[in-house]
């Protein structure tokens, strides 16, 4: 008899990354032993089609704070997993893993995860703030019986502050598709030039790029900022920020206001991001906070040179191909964009030295191996319980 999996994400969003790790952690697991399920908020974009996997919506699990929704949305977990009989529950998000894990524990579920895809308390937050969701983490994690994390700057956050266990930890990484951004990383001189001239880009432009969901949360005001100030030294430069979501709006508006509609450009959401990627020169950063930033991964096997503010990750995907720059100046990072304008031969030799830091460890076979060898390590009680 299959072990039965519950997998709850607060929202699901096409291009989301969290949304990305939890379908290749689903589609890894054996379906001979496992039968899965996966419940998604009100707030996503759409529901996703996985062959052998039961969707369930809870129209009142949201992504912002509503203390009525949260409650409907904790007994309406709590009775999935009782009708159900799940015997794993794996959290992913915030929202969805504070109240899943408790409904999990309640609900007398035999084994709890939780995927830390990105930290819930961190540095450039207000400090009552931060110091709440620290307490709010530890909370949930008395109901944890192991934690995954995408990244080790993350786990090793996480630790720190006390939320969680050493011996009950482990890092497995988001995968990517690395021989997609190889190949990429390859394109000749004409391939990248036949890229640009699609955009209305003129060959020898140099393009900064930054890639991600069009969100506030994702500063992109402060990278117009940063941008405004490089082209104030460099005009010919352009910047081309990559992505959909709901600041586009208020992000053209802000760029029309700025003067720079002829030097930043919004192509919108690309599916074969790769491509778009392959045109930059350089590839920066400006997101508040990060767990181990995927785009930041794909810079690095492209050999980007890679700009980003100070947030966890950065440290293992930025040594010598990059730069890091500490307590979110903009100033500090238009000039090192800047620095890299003015020598661009050498900063592409800086990126190359990227390639090294990313390996098997994102490919899909070893992903598939950590997470099978998890599930089946926490399913043995399971299967104890079972024969008694």
């Amino acid at each position: 008899m299959k072990i039965k999996v519950l997998h709850l994400i607060t929202r699901w969003l096409e291009s989301g990354g969290a949304e990305k790790n939890t379908l290749m952690t689903i589609e890894s697991l054996s379906r001979d032993k496992y039968e899965i399920a996966l419940a998604i908020g009100g707030d996503s974009e759409t529901e996703p089609l996985i062959p052998g996997v039961k969707i369930f919506k809870i129209n009142s699990l949201k992504r912002n704070i509503a203390p009525l929704s949260e409650i409907r949305a904790f007994v309406k977990i709590l009775l999935l997993i009782r009708k159900e009989k799940f015997e794993i529950v794996h959290t992913h998000q915030s929202k969805a893993g504070f109240l899943g894990r408790l409904a999990a524990k309640i609900g007398g579920v035999p084994v709890v995860i939780h995927t830390v895809h990105g930290p819930l308390f961190h540095e450039n937050q207000n400090l009552l703030l931060k110091w709440f969701y620290l307490f709010l983490e530890k909370i949930a994690a008395l109901f944890t019986d192991w934690f995954v994390f995408v990244g080790n700057d993350l786990k090793d956050y996480y630790l720190k502050y006390g939320v969680g266990e050493p011996a009950r930890s482990t890092v497995i990484r988001s995968w990517i598709d690395l021989e997609k951004f190889k190949r990429a990383a390859d394109y000749d001189e004409n391939k990248i030039n036949l890229l640009k001239e699609e955009m209305g880009l003129e060959s020898r432009t140099p393009l900064i790029g930054m890639v991600g969901r069009l969100e506030k949360s994702k500063g992109w005001e402060e990278a117009l900022a940063v941008a405004a100030k490089v082209i104030a030294r460099h005009p010919q430069a352009k910047f081309l920020f990559v992505g959909k979501g709901s600041f586009l709006p208020k992000l053209k508006e802000k760029i029309r206001k700025a003067g720079l509609e002829n030097s930043v450009f919004l192509p919108g959401f690309r599916n074969e991001v790769e491509k778009i990627m392959a045109v930059f020169d350089i590839l920066m950063l400006t997101s508040p906070k990060e767990g181990l930033s995927q785009i930041l991964v794909q810079g690095a096997v492209m050999g980007k040179p890679l700009v980003c503010f100070d947030v966890l990750g950065a440290r293992e995907m930025i040594k010598e191909n990059g730069f890091i720059i500490p307590d979110r100046d903009k100033e500090a990072m238009a000039e090192k964009i800047n620095l890299l304008l003015a020598d661009l031969p050498k900063a592409k030799e800086m990126g190359k030295k990227g390639m090294a830091l990313v390996n098997e460890e994102w490919s899909l076979t070893h992903i598939a191996l950590k997470n099978n060898e998890l599930y089946e390590k926490l399913g043995e009680d399971i299967l104890l319980d079972r024969e008694k």
